[in-house]
């Protein structure tokens, strides 16, 4: 029951950090593609990759790895506001920013994931 609550915790924490994160790059950037989500879900998955290949090298503990990226970054990241707003790009006749959202996400978050990974794993 413990861990459910420090999941929990994690997760309010990674859903205000990423309301403020939001808030903060839709104030400074404006873009025809949805760059919040974008810029957070890149980080999000740089984060997770970083968690996922410290608690490998036990520099944290697989209870805090469990907090830090099914709590964390389950709060922080955003893909379900990737498809509505992918929907939504679609239905406004936005064929190709959809498709470079799209590839931009998908390519760049793998790269952002084996790059904490290896930033982990090179500490």
């Amino acid at each position: 029951m413990t861990k459910i609550f420090l999941i929990g915790i994690g997760g309010f924490i990674g859903t205000l950090a990423r309301y403020c994160s939001q808030l903060l790059i839709n104030k400074i950037f404006t873009s025809r593609l949805p760059l919040a989500t974008l810029l957070v879900n890149l980080a999000g998955c740089f984060l997770i990759g970083l968690f996922f290949s410290l608690s490998e090298k036990n520099v944290i503990n697989n209870d805090i790895k469990i907090i830090l990226t099914v709590g964390f970054c389950g709060g922080f990241t955003t893909f379900s506001s990737f498809a509505l707003e992918n929907y939504n790009l679609i239905k406004s006749d936005n064929i190709i920013y959809m498709l470079i959202y799209s590839g931009l996400s998908m390519l760049l978050g793998l790269f952002c994931v084996a790059l904490g990974i290896w930033l982990g794993k090179s500490c």
